[in-house]
């Protein structure tokens, strides 16, 4: 039997960036979020984040329901690595900016990137992979944070999008559907890096399968 699994990477109808609060139960609180469990955010603050929490830090989503989530360490279900606010007011204005969705394709031989734009869209975004299972995406990549921009092939034309220059409106033209093709070649993690976002709406649909 094929097996198929199917994740958003992406969907800027989500929260980018928004207020939130927490609590020493570790729940935090954003209304109407739109997360699921998985969503890489990071968090910055205008005065002092609540103990526990820390910038320049990967925190993935474990969703509770519409407005309130916990936070992990590790992007699987979270239930081990949730992250403990030992304090939890802090001080000033603090903001969560969603990055985008680690996936896990070990069990995967063939990847698929749908992808939709609207309303004038105008970003770059680049695929990175790596075969390292604790890779940190948001750090430079080194002997011990393997990792690297993926080449695509655009479904329409066969034309390949180099990784390090990345998606942008020249290749996926503006309030427009694309297929994109990516070579999964034995690597375990896929991701979505936003690097520029100008205007307008994305969704990044990611099709994992097997022969």
């Amino acid at each position: 039997m094929r097996q198929v699994a199917e994740y958003t990477l992406f969907d800027s109808g989500k929260v980018l960036e928004k207020a939130f609060t927490a609590a020493l139960t570790d729940i935090i609180t954003c209304a109407a979020h739109g997360f699921v469990t998985g969503d890489k955010i990071q968090v910055t603050t205008s005065g002092t984040l609540p103990t526990g929490l820390s910038t320049s830090t990967d925190y993935y989503i474990v969703k509770i329901n519409a407005s309130t989530f916990y936070l992990s360490t590790t992007p699987e279900d979270g239930s081990a690595t949730r992250v403990d606010i030992t304090s939890a007011a802090g001080s000033g204005t603090h903001t969560l900016h969603l990055k985008s969705r680690v996936i896990n394709c070990e069990d995967f031989r063939h990847a698929a990137l749908s992808w939709h734009t609207a309303d004038s869209a105008n970003f770059t975004t680049k695929v990175q992979g790596s075969r390292q299972e604790d890779v940190d995406f948001e750090a430079a990549a080194s002997d011990s944070n393997r990792w690297d921009y993926i080449q695509v092939i655009n479904n329409e034309d066969g034309s390949t999008v180099d990784g390090d220059t990345g998606i942008s409106p020249t290749v996926a033209t503006t309030d427009d559907d694309f297929e994109f093709a990516i070579n999964v070649d034995g690597i375990k993690r896929l991701c979505l890096d936003v690097s520029t976002w100008t205007a307008g709406g994305l969704t990044a649909v990611i099709t994992l399968f097997n022969d």
